[in-house]
């Protein structure tokens, strides 16, 4: 029965001049839906990362910019925002360097990002210190920014094509 009703539900999307409207809204109500996280790697002149401290994690409170991207935002428009709020600087994002799972069960993408303005300045509600550091001397952070990090070191590292 539930086959017979998928076919049937497919055949309709098909044939029947849904507007788009309505398409999103069938697709909003019967999609799951996750979380989307964006995560920012800007380096200085030097070649050190820059991460910032967070104001609500206690053991490990360093990491890397970025954050949650809205629904009515792309990733691109939500880490430019995020980095913003963040750390007072304006980015171009570039290119994705990886995607991963995050510690909430989120999927986090990362970028490659360049400073293009603004200046650099905790955010001090959720960011209490901001820094450029170097690759192989971070401070205490949670492991997925560990993991983050050791991938694009791997990435720099290697040659591209």
């Amino acid at each position: 029965m539930r086959r017979q009703v998928h076919r049937f539900l497919l055949w309709l999307w098909k044939v029947a001049p849904f507007p788009l409207w309505a398409r999103r809204l069938f697709l909003g109500l019967i999609a799951h839906r996750f979380l989307i996280g964006a995560l920012a790697i800007i380096e200085d002149e030097a070649g050190r990362v820059l991460l910032v401290k967070h104001t609500y994690r206690v053991q490990r409170p360093w990491g890397l910019p970025g954050g949650w991207i809205k629904s009515a935002e792309t990733v691109e428009q939500g880490l430019a925002r995020e980095v913003l709020e963040e750390t007072g600087l304006e980015v171009e994002v570039g290119r994705v360097l990886g995607i991963c799972p995050g510690p909430y069960g989120e999927l986090v993408i990362v970028f490659a990002c360049r400073a293009t303005g603004g200046r650099l300045a905790p955010a001090q509600v959720e960011v209490s210190e901001v820094g450029y550091f170097q690759h192989d001397r971070p401070p205490p952070m949670e492991a997925v920014y560990q993991s983050v990090l050791a991938l694009w070191q791997a990435q720099s590292a290697s040659p591209r094509p």
